[in-house]
């Protein structure tokens, strides 16, 4: 069986198998690219209305669902409750099994992604469904020098580990500064500034917040190896 999709209140989706797939709150549900599947071996049944249905009948109600979602997130897979008689048994990725009707997903990463299947046997019939999970790792950067002295013009260097990583820079009041990686201020006046640093990738976004310290005296210039032996003198 597939996955029929009716939307419900609190981010939740009544899927007609799968109920109430739930993410973190940078987690984005979109849809699924449709599975194809042997059609002749599978039943349809809706929950909505306690009874099964012809295949022409689900094309025209399902819509296959992903659930995109970020490093260190968590999923929660609800299947309807069919009584005590229902085995209920979850298929997924490095051999990842469960026999409850729920399934927790949780600390998750790049790895656990891909297809995530329920069967259930009821009243010796059997249905089958299946989700995809996509788990998308944070974004990563260096963030370089953030010390300077007072005459010295301010340029903060960001190094992007990823590609196709979208950044900006923002003040403390959340306003937009810049859409580049680095971040260029001219000469400030001694003391301490703050600056966030936001990355995003794939949906997720990751942000750092950046103390910059311009020194309250110029630093000494160097002296030459000749001048420090007449010093010594």
């Amino acid at each position: 069986m597939k996955l029929i999709l009716h939307k419900k209140i609190k981010c939740s989706f009544i899927i007609l198998w799968l109920l109430q797939p739930c993410s973190l709150a940078e987690a984005k549900n979109k849809l699924f690219t449709k599975v194809t599947a042997d059609t002749t071996a599978m039943n349809y049944y809706s929950f909505n209305d306690h009874r099964e249905i012809e295949y022409s009948r689900f094309l025209a109600l399902a819509r296959s669902q992903v659930i995109n979602i970020c490093e260190k997130g968590e999923v929660y897979l609800k299947a309807p409750d069919l009584g005590k008689t229902a085995e209920y048994e979850w298929k997924g990725p490095h051999g990842f099994q469960s026999i409850g009707k729920d399934v927790l997903l949780q600390n998750l990463f790049p790895e656990h992604s891909g297809y995530y299947t329920a069967h259930v046997a009821k009243a010796g019939k059997e249905y089958n469904a299946r989700i995809k999970l996509n788990v998308f790792s944070l974004p990563l950067y260096k963030i370089g020098k953030t010390e300077f002295r007072p005459s010295e013009k301010v340029f903060v260097a960001t190094e992007i580990i990823e590609p196709e990583t979208n950044y900006s820079w923002l003040d403390m009041k959340g306003r937009e500064l810049s859409r580049l990686p680095s971040l260029e201020l001219g000469a400030r006046l001694p003391g301490k500034e703050y600056y966030y640093f936001r990355a995003e990738r794939n949906g997720c976004a990751v942000k750092s917040l950046v103390e910059i310290l311009i020194s309250a005296y110029e630093a000494a210039p160097k002296k030459s190896v000749t001048e420090m032996l007449r010093s010594i003198k």
